[in-house]
């Protein structure tokens, strides 16, 4: 079986090679600060139909005046996919040119890799060219005059800021997108608006003392580090009261434009837009499910009131900086005066850089800012550039054209090896891989009480849609469980950690991050792979040959799409044709939002979770994202009970975890593939990175990077 996987391989670039044929030519969206800019990309995609050969190439040219000098930046990716049996070969090119003074250097990097899969031979190569060497230095001179209060309280006290250092080196990060500029806390639902966090140009409500990886902090009482310095639960839990630091202060905008300090109204008007009517914002509901409203008493106190005071377990992680898309604080002063499109395009923040300039899949750049509060950066200037290709990311670190990157990990060795002084950096938690079947809305009444009941616009349980179940009808319910356990069963997932992940991380059979041995953990939670079995219940269902069907696996994001085509292959072991639907993330969550989702997807669910978390939130039908699954709602207040930390005990609350899941497993709605390490590469010149855990893959902290030169 292990053959499949080097199958589901083939097929996997066999599937990216003969997609749609697409011819474009895209304009970037340029926000920028100051000066001319041209961006041009071209991406050019040439294919065929099988059997003959394919060829994809993707052109990206950057074209850029900086005082006089014409600086051209070239990125061409090149995949050539035969029929099997013969040779595949995969080239990446990343190209700089600089013209300097007369001065050209040219340096060139080849890079092969020759693998046998299948009595196939695979060969990789990259080549980099960099015309460049000759340095170019921009001066940038601002006069800025600060005031620093430091406010001594009962709190545990802050590190507040490190001592200032002298600005050393340009650190640049290749990352796997750069999303159009959103700022407005209730208009960023690309589900990527954690980066602004990560990236360090925002900051949530609350940013907790460092915790390296792999350790997530879980200890409320040290979540005081950031624009709020200390809080008060109400002892019925009906609110939690926040006082926030004096001295916070929002970034200067394009213009020059001071926005003074962050307080207790900035706050209030933050969370009022990012949960308001209409909004978009990621963490939104996970937010509205326990939080009705902030309110601010006072410049420097502001009181967040908790829906029926059942206050999350984990509600400080949620807000903070160690969790995905926590809404952002932003300014309402600019809301008021510039209005509401300039200031969803108007980057001011209160992170440890500042952003200068942001070019829609293109890049971010950023200079620190000087005597921040929390820490000051190490590094003179940032820059976040686009490079979506695995292969393109290696080239440009192997010659220094970026200094940090996430690479598969099946590569990270190879890549480590050969440069020299480069070494792997943990900067996340196992993310746990997931397969949501959704169409499957059950629920009988929103959030409002309004019936909803069989009504989802993805509430499709036909023949074309099998995994879906009609509530109304049992017949339909145990033939779509049959189907769904049977896709279960069909996944060999110790093969796909062996084969696909290098043998890094865990076979996972749930959503709830529980494992042989855990608190929450029973026997029953084990889904073994049963290909036979899960034959026999295809064809119980009426499917003896297993049926077609589309499966969305979004790639970039923290699942593996190598991982989710694993998972396609075997199911086409059990004879069904499943079509891998590639469509990026962000343009498909609107389905989710509007319940639309009726297809098999990939997500990453239950990442780091303790035993009594609130496991239920996005599968409930509330307002904003969901999993594309809306339990009964009896189902979905089981999990509910975990939210009353007054009347319930740990012990109680991890039961309820497991009364909950069991109704989930019984009906086999999510099938959990794997747990996948996250790490990035880093060159020689960052000798020192302290990144912080949280429940992302991405980079993160860059104010903790040191670097020994440019």
């Amino acid at each position: 079986m292990r053959n499949a996987i080097h199958g589901a391989l083939s097929a996997r670039r066999s599937w990216i090679a003969v997609g749609l044929t697409v011819l474009a030519a895209v304009m970037a969206v340029a926000v920028a600060c100051g000066g001319t800019e041209t961006v041009i990309q071209t991406v050019v995609v040439e294919k065929s139909v099988p059997g003959e050969t394919v060829i994809q190439t993707v052109v990206v040219e950057k074209e850029v005046q900086v005082e006089g000098q014409t600086v051209i930046q070239t990125v061409v990716v090149e995949k050539e996919v035969q029929v099997a049996g013969e040779t595949v070969v995969q080239t990446v090119v990343v190209e700089k040119e600089v013209q300097v003074a007369g001065q050209t250097v040219i340096q060139t990097v080849v890079v092969e890799k020759e693998v046998e899969i299948a009595g196939e031979t695979v060969v990789q190569t990259v080549v980099v060219e960099k015309e460049v060497e000759v340095e170019v230095e921009k001066e940038v001179i601002k006069e800025v005059e600060k005031e620093v209060q430091v406010v001594v309280t009962a709190t545990p006290e802050p590190a507040m800021m490190m001592e200032p250092k002298a600005f050393n080196g340009n650190l640049r990060l290749g990352e796997i997108l750069v999303d159009p500029p959103v700022f407005l806390p209730s208009k960023q639902g690309t589900g990527n608006m954690q980066l602004l966090i990560f990236w360090g140009f925002f900051e949530p409500l609350m940013w907790a003392q460092h915790s390296a990886p792999p350790k997530l902090n879980l200890d409320a009482s040290t979540y005081t580090e950031g624009v709020v310095e200390s809080w008060e639960v109400a002892d019925d839990t009906s609110a939690v009261t926040f006082k926030v630091r004096d001295g916070v202060k929002f970034h200067t905008d394009w213009n020059g434009n001071d926005w003074g300090e962050v307080s207790a109204h900035d706050v209030q008007w933050s969370f009022d837009d990012a949960l308001r009517e209409g909004s978009i914002n990621q963490r939104a509901q996970g937010v509205q499910r326990f939080v009705t409203g902030f309110e601010a008493i006072d410049d420097r106190t502001v009181r967040m009131n908790i829906r029926d005071n059942m206050l999350d377990p984990r509600w400080y992680h949620i807000i903070s900086n160690t969790t995905l898309g926590a809404p952002v604080i932003v300014s309402k002063r600019l809301y008021d005066e510039m209005g509401e499109e300039a200031a969803n395009l108007t980057p001011v923040g209160t992170g440890t850089f500042r952003i200068t300039e942001w070019v829609t899949d293109s890049n971010v750049r950023a200079e620190p800012v000087e005597g921040h509060y929390r820490q000051q950066p190490s590094v003179a200037s940032y820059e976040v550039i686009l490079m979506p290709e695995p292969l393109a990311r290696i080239a440009a670190l192997q010659t220094g054209l970026i200094h940090v990157a996430r690479v598969p990990l099946k590569l990270i060795k190879n890549t480590t090896n050969n440069i020299e002084g480069a070494r792997p950096q943990v900067v996340g938690p196992p993310i746990n891989q997931v397969v949501m079947f959704a169409g499957n809305y059950w629920a009988q009444t929103d959030q409002n009480g309004e019936n909803i009941y069989r009504t989802r616009e993805g509430f499709l349980p036909d023949d074309e849609h099998p995994w879906i179940g009609d509530p109304d009808d049992a017949a339909s319910m145990e033939r779509a469980n049959k189907v769904r356990r049977a896709l279960r069963l069909g996944i060999d997932r110790q093969t796909i950690v062996d084969e696909i992940q290098s043998g890094v991380g865990r076979p996972l059979t749930n959503a709830i991050n529980s494992f042989p041995g855990d608190p929450h953990w029973i026997d029953a939670f084990d889904v073994p792979y049963d290909p036979d079995q899960a034959s026999a219940l295809l064809g119980e269902a009426g499917f003896p040959n297993c049926f077609p069907f589309k499966y969305h696996v979004a790639p970039g994001k923290e699942w593996d799409a190598e991982v989710g085509g694993a998972v396609a292959q075997f199911w086409r072991e059990l004879g069904c044709e499943v079509t891998v639907d590639a469509t990026d993330y962000g343009a498909a969550r609107p389905r989710l939002v509007n319940r639309q989702k009726q297809i098999p997807w990939m997500i990453q669910a239950g990442t780091n979770a303790v035993p009594d978390a609130f496991f239920s939130g996005a599968y409930r039908p509330s307002s904003g994202f969901n999993y594309g699954i809306e339990l009964p709602n009896e189902i979905t207040a089981i999990s509910e009970r975990n939210l009353d930390l007054a009347a319930t005990t740990y012990e109680e609350r991890v039961q309820n975890t497991i009364e909950w899941w069991s109704y989930v497993n019984n009906w086999n709605l999510v099938a959990s593939v794997s747990t996948l390490p996250t790490s990035v590469v880093l060159r020689p010149e960052i000798i020192e990175y302290n990144p912080y855990m949280n429940t992302g893959p991405e980079f993160v902290a860059p104010e903790t990077v040191v670097m020994s030169g440019p």
